[in-house]
């Protein structure tokens, strides 16, 4: 099979033996992998994965089973977030354990589907942590444009809060068209001179200091870094404990990958509650400008690399 393989600071294609199903994994013949920020964080601290395959976002159908598989069957369509097994979605097959396969209605595209996992679940997490948003809470999102930003929003949406984002100029369309109440143009407004107060502050992307969100926060609210440049995480590390030592909290998102949440997001597509925002969708061959595009960063919403046809 074909596979995009990373080693010695490069990328190359490179061909390899299509993997066997044991026990109780199953072969999945991948349609599409969306880039997410672990692709590239893997590659900046040299933590590849052991394959050499990046991707950690894939849908496609199962084509053969382990002997101890319960739950799928041959033909099904899934979705999985590979995060917490090797990665290795930029490939034509992986195998994967039938416990992290999450079913996908045929309603559902499986480019959509692929542009769910990692994105989709950190804005839910970050918007449920210590304690769910509610309805007429405020929230700030910083960087609402991306990935992750454009879930959050929605999600935040759904839940029936006052949402601001915080978006480039050629963003600010699209933030309106997903629900937002208040757009804010950082490149343009200064976002320092904000006088509202907000129930949540989620920064996807931005480094505005913390004094500047603590001084933004109601009290009891909660801020949450999602994320941003490394020096600015390792910051964040060192003083949202010195932050938090009042009644507004400073937390570091520690998203896990979790099969529950990503049913739930894959149903809410289903019934059309929200949607999956894709900026470009790549053919296989062209996954290493993908990668490039992607590194860039600024995108709106997902890249998406198509590795196979659905119906092939």
């Amino acid at each position: 099979m074909k596979a995009l393989h990373y080693n010695k600071k490069e990328f190359k294609f490179i061909e390899c033996d299509k993997p066997t199903p044991i026990d109780t994994q199953v072969l999945i013949r991948i349609v599409s992998t969306s880039l997410n920020a672990g692709d590239y964080r893997l590659v900046q601290l040299n933590s590849i994965p052991k394959s050499g395959i990046l991707g950690n976002s894939i849908a496609g159908i199962v084509e053969e089973l382990g002997p101890h598989v319960k739950s799928l069957n041959i033909g099904d369509r899934v979705v999985c977030d590979t995060s917490d097994c090797g990665f290795g979605g930029l490939a034509e097959y992986i195998t994967v354990d039938e416990s992290i396969c999450v079913s996908v209605p045929l309603n559902v595209s499986l480019l959509d589907a692929s542009a769910c996992p990692v994105a989709s679940t950190t804005a839910l997490n970050a918007l449920r942590l210590e304690k769910p948003i509610k309805e007429d809470d405020r929230v700030l999102i910083i960087g609402a444009s991306g990935g992750v930003g454009t879930y959050m929003v929605q999600l935040a949406k759904q839940a029936k809060a006052h949402v601001t984002s915080v978006v480039s100029t050629h963003n600010m369309d699209q933030a309106r068209d997903l629900g937002s109440d208040i757009i804010l143009n950082y490149k343009k407004d200064d976002i320092t001179q904000l006088k509202e107060t907000y129930d949540r502050i989620i920064v996807i992307n931005g480094s505005y200091p913390l004094s500047f969100y603590q001084s933004h926060l109601k009290p009891n609210g909660l801020y949450v870094m999602v994320g941003g440049p490394i020096k600015q995480f390792i910051k964040n590390l060192i003083l949202c404990p010195l932050y938090s030592l009042g009644n507004k909290k400073f937390r570091i998102l520690n998203s896990k990958s979790n099969i529950s949440d990503l049913q739930e997001i894959i149903q809410l597509i289903s019934n059309k509650k929200i949607k999956p925002i894709i900026e470009k969708v790549y053919p296989f061959d062209k996954a290493i400008e993908a990668y490039q595009t992607f590194e860039k960063g600024h995108s709106k919403g997902k890249i998406v690399i198509q590795i196979s046809n659905e119906s092939k």
